[in-house]
């Protein structure tokens, strides 16, 4: 099994790209191959769902294979964010969703997939409208 997580720059400025390294482990016994996956970053209005759909364009990535216990890191740059974006951004009248979608194969040639979803919101926000991000991870029942 493999697991996935986001982590941010949490000084975001205007006229510069929301931007995120995507982490992706390991945790099993044996080599994950044939790894591919697609992440995004998108802005959302709160108030409204995320979408989580991967518009184009957005990363695509492959790599060979990692081994147990070893990360697989990769920079993730979405839009550049405005300086509209930016204040409602700090005023709580938007947010970010960062997710993936990664797909593998183990070590005897059976095919997995992991989904990972997190919301990148701002520290004055007193709530934000995410649950299509909080229900997005999921694993594969293989």
């Amino acid at each position: 099994m493999v697991s996935i997580s986001f982590s941010y720059n949490a000084n975001l400025h205007a006229n510069t790209p929301i931007s995120a390294i995507l982490s992706i482990v390991n945790k099993g016994k044996t080599p994950a191959r044939a790894i591919k996956g697609d992440v995004a970053i998108d802005l959302v209005k709160n108030g409204e769902e995320p979408q989580l759909n991967y518009p184009l364009p957005h990363a695509r990535f492959t790599t060979g294979l990692i081994f147990p216990g070893d990360p697989y890191n990769m920079p993730i740059d979405g839009n550049v964010v405005t300086q509209r974006e930016f204040d409602d951004f700090q005023n709580g009248r938007i947010f970010f969703v960062a997710y993936a979608n990664v797909s593998y194969n183990d070590f005897f040639g059976i095919e997995h997939w992991t989904k990972y979803c997190t919301a990148i919101v701002s520290k004055t926000a007193n709530s934000f409208t995410g649950k299509n991000c909080t229900n997005y991870g999921d694993v594969d029942t293989n």
